[in-house]
């Protein structure tokens, strides 16, 4: 009983000097800015963040529970959104059930985190947010206008996920997102409790993220490897193994010369009447080849609607993934997104068109040449209509990004990162499929072969 006791007031203190804003980078670091660059977080005022606490714990109680299927000793691959189960699900299919435990944290496919108990237990540390307040910053305090009912949840969800994992205990926790507040508070438990973390990117990454901050990362490529080398000091060991996700398509990649169908990859924020007016050039200029139009997942307009006239399909991008829909086209018209990046995985030609005229780049695609930028819809017509005549070999544009491509690992990256966890979680040295990456500040490792192909 005293060891209990000793043990429940060691884990409160930990829980009371937990790093706020730095659990919530998301939402807190100017630098990210996320309250001028999406809507996602609206600015509700400190009594809606509290109705919308409430509502949420009110809803946490009728999720369901775990039924004794998280086994001691096993590697947690925790998911908290769709994007993110999509990036760790091939490795968690290499590595089988008896290895790897999905952990459901936000409405996703696995083993259910008892979030219900951790808006119980927010509730006993939420003086220490307001409290929090007194430090901020100006834009931190900001936040609190925005995502409150984040920051009361901060508290409960570390607390309660240390004792999940002294009951558990797993030999190694691995998440697909390094700066939202519940993989970071997740991993800080983790750490905590003496459990190696790893971190799997789940999309492209910009110059503005974290610092890494787990034992280990899995990277796509050089370019996120210079970012993150850039962001500041780490003793993360990384390791740059591709994307798993994309493990299934190789044999999907597209081999045409010509443009027979043709894709638009429009952001929610990209203006209605600049896409309509897109859309009517590239029904003149490919006649009665498919087009089809893919929203952002959080756009809501009704585009069915809008593109009838102009003969123009719908991909749902909440049911139908990227690379099916990249499979079915030849080249595409896509805003600042991840998705340019999958496109020349599959070999598709991707043409950046500035629809907002924001001129972002956030992935680095347009500064590294990745894919060329067009802010005048009379210059990408031209180039479409030279691509419709001559589209040339794009995937080795992909090279700076992805580490596996063109190498014997080039569709076996959930293998190459599968093996290497298991690995990690056996307290093993990396195997003779890497090699150490030179010139890096960070102890950084690649796949033994270079890239020979295109």
């Amino acid at each position: 009983m005293r060891e209990a006791i000793a043990t429940f007031w060691s884990v409160v203190r930990d829980t009371a000097r937990l790093p706020l804003f730095n659990i919530n980078y998301l939402t807190t670091s100017e630098a990210l800015d996320v309250y001028n660059y999406t809507n996602s977080y609206p600015r509700r005022g400190l009594l809606g963040c509290l109705a919308v606490f409430l509502w949420k714990a009110a809803k946490s109680l009728g999720k369901k529970r775990g039924s004794g299927a998280a086994t001691k000793g096993r590697i947690i691959i925790a998911v908290e959104t769709h994007n993110q189960f999509s990036a760790v699900q091939p490795v968690h299919t290499y590595l089988g059930d008896d290895r790897a435990l999905l952990l459901n944290i936000e409405n996703q496919p696995g083993y259910p985190f008892p979030e219900g108990w951790a808006y119980f237990a927010s509730l006993f540390f939420s003086p220490l947010v307001a409290f929090r307040a007194i430090g901020a910053t100006p834009y931190q305090r900001l936040a609190y206008k925005h995502v409150l009912h984040q920051f009361m949840l901060t508290y409960g969800y570390y607390f309660v996920a240390r004792y999940w994992l002294k009951k558990w205990h797993p030999k190694l926790l691995l998440v697909a997102n390094d700066h939202n507040m519940k993989t970071r508070a997740l991993a800080a438990a983790a750490a905590a409790e003496g459990v190696a973390t790893s971190y799997i990117q789940h999309a492209s990454v910009n110059d503005r993220f974290p610092p890494l901050c787990f034992n280990s990362a899995f990277l796509d490529g050089r370019d996120a490897l210079e970012k993150y080398a850039a962001a500041g000091p780490s003793e993360t060991t990384v390791f740059l193994g591709g994307v798993p996700k994309f493990d299934a398509h190789l044999t999907r990649v597209r081999q045409g010369r010509t443009v027979e169908s043709l894709g638009v990859c429009i952001g929610r924020a990209d203006p209605t009447q600049v896409v309509l007016e897109l859309v009517t050039r590239l029904r003149d200029l490919v006649g009665t080849l498919p087009i089809t139009l893919r929203p952002h997942p959080g756009d809501k307009r009704d585009w069915q609607s809008m593109l009838s006239p102009y003969r123009v399909g719908v991909s749902d991008s909440t049911k139908e993934v990227s690379f099916d829909f990249l499979a079915k086209v030849d080249a595409i018209v896509v805003a600042d997104s991840n998705i340019a990046l999958e496109a020349l995985l599959l070999n598709v030609s991707a043409l950046y068109f500035d629809f907002s005229g924001r001129k972002t780049d956030n992935y680095g695609f347009v500064r590294n040449g990745t894919v060329p930028y067009f802010s005048s819809i009379e210059d990408l017509i031209a180039e479409l209509a030279s691509l419709m005549r001559d589209r040339k070999t794009v995937r080795s544009q992909a090279a700076q990004y992805i580490a596996t491509l063109g190498t014997p690992y080039d569709g076996r990256s959930a293998e190459l990162v599968g093996n290497e966890l298991i690995r990690q979680a056996e307290g093993q040295p990396p195997g003779p499929e890497w090699k150490r990456v030179q010139g890096s500040v960070l102890k950084a490792y690649e796949p033994a072969h270079e890239y020979t192909s295109t």
